[in-house]
């Protein structure tokens, strides 16, 4: 049985043939052009949805490694801060001990003890960019101040102080997606030796800036308030005290230093399987690109053949 093709049925399967060849064409120049195979979900939607996934932990990666940088910028600075503290109490004990030794010459150490104490105050204060360091939360307040003063020849036990200012706050920042690392430390711990915000030493911590007051009053009143080398104990358990910080600091260091090293390792993982998804075979794709255009050519031809006797007939 024959059945009749109509012109108008013959014209449009060869319009249909060219606009797909028209369409598969302009998808391998586009693709070309990005260099992406996958431009939008309707090229492929199962590895369009890939790629959303993948985007999306490349970007919390980028997050964590952000947030590790912002940790170290903080925590390298205290720990320069807490060397600079660490130098000053160990001149201190020197001073402490050699005065034991040159009892007459309390009133040439006594000076320089009390700029010190300039000095811790001025270490207990550090700041970036605005930030004050040791502040806790409140990092847009000076840590500490210099309550009273030191009167020439007058002792006082309880002037000058370093009076704070901060809180008791833990900044913590997110390395990982179950892992924390605390980027600061307080002024309170660290200068006051107290952890639990009342200003008071804990155990055998001690109040630092008491104790460099302290050597200052024996230097001025040696008969009164002790040998000035009694204090060495103070001031060591002063330096316990920095010490254990910065090797505290020291191992949250550490603790970024291996989060970034598998962080980047991941990172690159999720960039290779992406690429592998996402990106273009461009010698494949050129020669697509080139069979296709031979393609839709003959398409056009062919077109052009079915069209032109139609116009006759009707003309005719």
């Amino acid at each position: 049985m024959a059945f009749r093709v109509s012109d108008a049925s013959m014209f449009s399967a060869a319009v249909r043939s060219t606009r797909l060849q028209r369409y598969e064409l302009n998808q391998l120049q586009t693709q070309l052009s990005s260099g992406k195979r996958v431009n939008t979900a309707g090229d492929d939607p199962g590895s369009a949805a890939q790629i959303v996934g993948l985007r999306k932990g490349l970007s919390q990666l980028n997050q964590y490694q952000r947030n590790i940088e912002s940790a170290r910028s903080t925590i390298e600075p205290v720990e320069t801060a807490l060397g600079g503290l660490t130098s000053t109490l160990t001149r201190l004990r020197e001073l402490a001990i050699s005065a034991d030794i040159e009892t007459g010459e309390f009133d040439k150490i006594q000076p320089e003890v009390e700029q010190l104490f300039d000095q811790v105050l001025a270490l207990s204060n550090t700041e970036v960019n605005g930030r004050y360091l040791f502040a806790g939360f409140n990092t847009d307040t000076v840590a500490f101040t210099k309550t009273g003063a030191f009167v020439d020849g007058t002792v006082n036990t309880t002037a000058p102080a370093g009076t704070y200012g901060g809180d008791n706050g833990a900044i913590t920042v997110q390395i990982g997606a179950t892992s924390t690392v605390q980027a600061n430390v307080t002024g309170r711990e660290v200068f006051l030796g107290s952890t639990d915000g009342d200003d008071t030493p804990d155990g055998s911590n001690v109040d630092i800036f008491a104790v460099i007051r302290d050597l200052r009053n024996r230097l001025l009143d040696p008969a009164g308030q002790g040998r000035p080398a009694d204090v060495v104990g103070n001031i060591d358990a002063a330096l316990d005290q920095v010490l254990a910080t910065r090797g505290e600091l020291g191992a949250r260091l550490n603790r970024l230093s291996l989060a970034q090293g598998q962080l980047s390792s991941i990172d690159i993982s999720l960039q290779t399987e992406l690429s592998t998804i996402e990106d273009l075979d461009f010698i494949q794709a050129a020669t697509d690109l080139a069979n296709r255009e031979q393609a839709f050519q003959a398409s056009l031809a062919v077109t052009a053949r079915v069209i032109q006797p139609s116009l006759i007939n009707f003309l005719g």
